[in-house]
């Protein structure tokens, strides 16, 4: 069994990114850094807002999170950087691919499985009353497919599309 800590990055917090890398490589624990919502309709986050950062910052967030997917061994990870930072600047993220739905699902406390966190309208089905590799493999989602393609996420600039 594995076991990854998920650590949103906000204005607030990115000298915190090295630290935890270097946290959870000691323990061997898997890090994923998601950021604060900062697609193109994100509402406005206040002090946290990393669409707020000046260019310095945004330097050095590029430089700790280079650090991260150095520290992970993942070079394909490099895409999730630059669309972040394409993102931060205002950008529209380009050569997105959705590992949610498809490799990487949600389980909620009652048992519910999910293609998405932002897709809690396309239950899949429920891990209590049936084998969860059944649901995965032959749930809904096919015929959800189209829905998922036109989520809030792809507008919002949801950074798991870059996960590769």
């Amino acid at each position: 069994m594995s076991i990854q800590i998920q650590q949103l990055i906000t204005k607030k917090n990115i000298s915190s990114i090295r630290p935890m890398v270097k946290f959870c490589q000691e323990r061997k624990i898997d890090l994923w850094l998601n950021f604060l919502d900062i697609g193109n309709k994100a509402k406005n986050k206040g002090d946290l807002d990393l669409k707020k950062i000046n260019n310095s910052t945004l330097v050095f967030l590029e430089k700790e999170i280079t650090f991260w997917i150095k520290s992970m061994n993942k070079p394909e990870l490099i895409l999730y950087l630059k669309n972040t930072i394409d993102l931060i600047r205002g950008k529209k993220p380009k050569s997105i691919s959705c590992p949610m739905g498809s490799q990487n699902f949600v389980l909620d406390v009652d048992g519910n499985v999910y293609p998405c966190f932002l897709r809690k309208d396309l239950c899949l089905g429920n891990a209590y009353r049936e084998e969860l590799s059944k649901i995965v493999k032959t749930g809904p989602l096919e015929l959800n497919q189209f829905s998922l393609h036109s989520a809030s996420c792809v507008r919002l600039g949801c950074l798991c599309l870059t996960n590769s």
